[in-house]
């Protein structure tokens, strides 16, 4: 078994790619197997065509009543301690005291760690997501970024290479719906998605060790409906969680 990381999608150097582990049944040889990479494997990164991602149920997108940009960049906290950051904030949950818990009694100003965006009732929303210099360290790193959003499907009006700027043309007719899709290195990713889901939504890279270097943040959904429908009917389910975790 191997792991090699794929260079087209980091534009860090990485040294120690050759890391690979053997695993023998009993009675196996005990000599190195001989190894090759698979043909078919390309060096490439990115999702499918955007051409190629036609929905079938068709819905078209109008104007967002609200826009956020989101700048990715990346600092150091120590010298040894390295985290990503969405428009300079880096996640960082504590995990005693959860989003939903705390709506849930009634808190309405939470820590700047959550990296919490509310969102009003009354706001369908668009997201720019897009690299930028800031932090300690002022190094960009032309790393690609598949983001996953929690609790939606969302419209990808538009992905490229580049600056977003406001003359860049938004596809509103009929666009790919995914759950996640990727920022290009050195490149942008315009979303929109239904302000209809009650709830504390995470979004974050879906590049795992990325998310664990605080590459995320949390939309916040109806917040003043979520004390209740934690109470209804899943209240049993998730207090009694939260007994087991000892958070109540």
């Amino acid at each position: 078994m191997r792991a090699i990381y794929q260079t087209a999608c980091n534009g860090v150097s990485i040294g120690r790619n050759d890391i690979k582990g053997t695993i023998c049944y009993e009675g196996a040889s005990q000599v190195d197997p001989t190894m090759e990479q698979w043909s078919s494997i390309t060096n490439s990164c990115g999702d499918e065509p955007y051409a190629s991602l036609v929905p079938y149920v068709k819905k078209d997108v109008g104007n967002a009543d609200s826009q956020k940009s989101l700048n990715i960049g990346w600092f150091y906290e120590t010298d040894l301690v390295f985290h990503w950051a969405i428009n300079t904030k880096a996640l960082k949950i504590d995990w005693q005291r959860p989003t939903d818990l705390l709506i849930y009694r009634n808190q309405s100003v939470f820590s700047s760690d959550y990296n919490i965006y509310g969102i009003r009732a009354d706001q369908t929303v668009m997201d720019i997501l897009g690299h930028s210099r800031f932090g300690l360290d002022l190094g960009f790193v032309n790393a690609y970024h598949p983001f996953h959003l929690h609790g939606h499907d969302f419209y990808i009006l538009a992905q490229g290479f580049g600056a977003y700027t406001p003359v860049t043309k938004l596809n509103r007719k009929n666009p790919p719906r995914r759950d996640t899709a990727t920022m290009a290195g050195s490149g942008y990713l315009v979303i929109a998605f239904e302000n209809d889901n009650p709830g504390s939504w995470l979004m974050h890279c879906h590049i795992a060790w990325h998310t664990g270097q605080s590459l995320a943040l949390q939309f916040v959904e109806h917040q003043s409906e979520i004390p209740g429908l934690v109470a209804s009917v899943s209240a049993d389910f998730e207090i009694n969680l939260c007994k087991v975790e000892d958070l109540l």
